[in-house]
């Protein structure tokens, strides 16, 4: 198994990206009709088919797609596999610890959740997203309204108004309040880029007459 690169920069397993990565090797096998390999509960008759020759070619396929969406660290994880299903199965053993240190540490993390200064807010809630899967993979799982709680009250002033006609909002769901957000987002962004460009006109130097 060689290095492998990809556009998107979490088709690539790393430290830091594994539910992110997960998402997208689901839906990287499904597009090639394999996402069945990697679902450990079966129907009895799905057992009998798991015991074809055709399976086993498919599986060997999904296998390997999995190990090329993987970097030279985590292919050595599963290089002992022997099934697509017993890789996936490795790499989330490893990545997902339901300690009681592992919750707080992250409950810790989502509680100090900002929108970092010059962060793109799509970037910010897609960070907030991956941080509420690891909770949910760890046993912790929260209410949208508590995602929505923590998620407004992780920006900044400049976007008071929007917050303020958010909370008002009922019957919203979490992911209007997102579209929400993105709308407000495109405006405050359009509203800056004006402001810097009336500030480079005014700042430069007129021809001398």
């Amino acid at each position: 198994m060689s290095p492998n690169t990809a556009s998107n920069p979490n088709e690539i397993l790393t430290y830091e990206n594994y539910f992110l990565w997960e998402f997208n090797a689901r839906m990287t096998l499904a597009r090639k009709g394999l996402q069945d390999h990697v679902v450990a509960a079966m129907k009895p008759e799905e057992a009998v088919l798991r015991k074809t020759n055709e399976w086993k070619v498919a599986d060997m396929k999904a296998l390997a797609v999995v190990a090329k969406m993987l970097s030279p660290t985590y292919q050595s994880m599963i290089r002992e596999a022997s099934t697509a299903l017993e890789a996936w199965e490795s790499l989330k053993a490893f990545f997902v610890k339901q300690s009681l240190h592992n919750r707080v540490q992250l409950r810790k993390q989502l509680h100090e959740f900002t929108l970092g200064s010059g962060e793109n807010l799509m970037t910010h809630i897609v960070r907030f997203d991956d941080l509420c899967a690891r909770l949910a993979a760890v046993g912790e799982k929260m209410t949208d309204d508590e995602k929505i709680v923590i998620l407004l009250g992780s920006l900044p002033q400049e976007y008071d108004t929007m917050v303020r006609i958010i909370e008002s909002q009922e019957h919203v769901t979490l992911l209007d309040r997102k579209e929400m957000l993105r709308r407000e987002a495109e405006v405050i962004q359009k509203r800056d880029t004006k402001e810097q460009a009336f500030r480079a006109s005014k700042s430069w130097p007129r021809k001398r007459k």
